[in-house]
């Protein structure tokens, strides 16, 4: 008889404890939708609007929602987006990104507009092995990720029938910034992230930050496969009815293009078995190596042309960029 009292006085106490601890999450998460729907989000619209007063379908991605996610390239963030198809399968670049229900027809991201503070990276994404997501890097100076997932997004940008991705950057209201450093576990990786923001004088506002990183990359190639960095810099003058704004981008990085490997498959076609070849492993082996570095072929002009395989995918890009916000009544 004791023994069944106590039996549902754990049960009674079970059933009150998952009650309150459901009754908090539900709590603490209207709270954080409560905040999620009042955030203006600028992409895509001819205004900005409130989440919950714009119909398209945008998703906001902060700074702690990425860290979570742990992306190892620019384009695995973009996994965390509903809707969103990544296939970050190259390396640092040239990936395959669509949204839902359209197809990846070509390498790249062709009905996928991707910008940087509403200004396009590229105006087209289906250039073979020059795809937008080379010349985009994420980093500490961005403040959000907005995507708009189909909608008006054809209406404001080129290139976009699927939708937009939109990398908003910080503009140096938020006082302070930070350093990270990253070092890889299994593999040589160091890289240093910093941003910095402050006032400089009434109503003007100052934002710097980047990254530098060398490394070899999640595959062995024998040499420093990822070697570069990049940086940002914006100054924002507010005034009583807009603001203007200026920015810079200056990015210079190499990372290895990593192609199909050879795998060895044995066994039957009920029953395949798949295993690495002889000397070469595919979990972390590659094919470039530090014996064949040098290439050459036939130039668009009928030249020859000597490349450098460790120069891999190298990105550079130069950007300025300006806006200018003025309310009309």
């Amino acid at each position: 008889m004791v023994s069944k009292i106590f039996t549902r006085l754990l049960i009674f106490g079970a059933m009150n404890t998952a009650a309150f601890m459901f009754s908090q999450s539900t709590e603490n998460d209207t709270i954080t939708r409560g905040k999620a729907i009042d955030e203006v989000v600028i992409t895509g619209n001819s205004n900005p609007k409130a989440s919950i007063k714009t119909s398209t379908s945008i998703s906001t991605l902060k700074m702690k929602d990425i860290e979570n996610a742990a992306p190892r390239t620019t384009a695995e963030i973009f996994r965390t987006i509903p809707g969103i198809r990544s296939e970050s399968s190259g390396g640092e670049g040239n990936s395959n990104i669509t949204v839902r229900g359209v197809p990846v027809s070509a390498g790249g991201s062709r009905y996928l507009l991707i910008q940087e503070d509403g200004l396009p990276v590229m105006q087209f994404g289906d250039i073979a092995f020059g795809t937008q997501d080379q010349f985009t890097r994420f980093d500490s100076f961005v403040s959000r990720v907005e995507a708009l997932r189909g909608g008006s997004a054809s209406v404001f940008a080129s290139n976009s029938p699927a939708g937009i991705i939109n990398f908003i950057t910080k503009t140096g209201e938020k006082e302070g910034g930070s350093i990270t450093q990253q070092l890889g576990l299994n593999y040589k990786n160091y890289r240093t992230d910093f941003d910095y923001g402050t006032q400089i004088a009434d109503n003007t506002f100052l934002a710097l930050g980047g990254f530098y990183r060398i490394g070899d990359g999640p595959r062995k190639t024998g040499f420093n496969s990822n070697n570069g960095g990049q940086f940002r810099v914006s100054l924002l003058k507010k005034f009583e009815k807009g603001s203007f704004r200026i920015y810079a981008k200056l990015l210079d990085d190499r990372t290895a293009a990593y192609m199909p490997m050879p795998v060895a498959v044995s066994g039957t076609d009920a029953d395949p078995k798949w295993s690495s070849l002889s000397n070469y492993n595919i979990l972390n082996g590659a094919l470039q190596t530090i014996n064949l570095q040098h290439d050459r072929t036939l130039g668009n002009d009928g030249n020859i042309f000597n490349s450098d395989v460790s120069d891999g995918m190298h990105s550079i890009s130069k950007t300025i960029g300006a806006e200018f916000n003025y309310d009309l009544g």
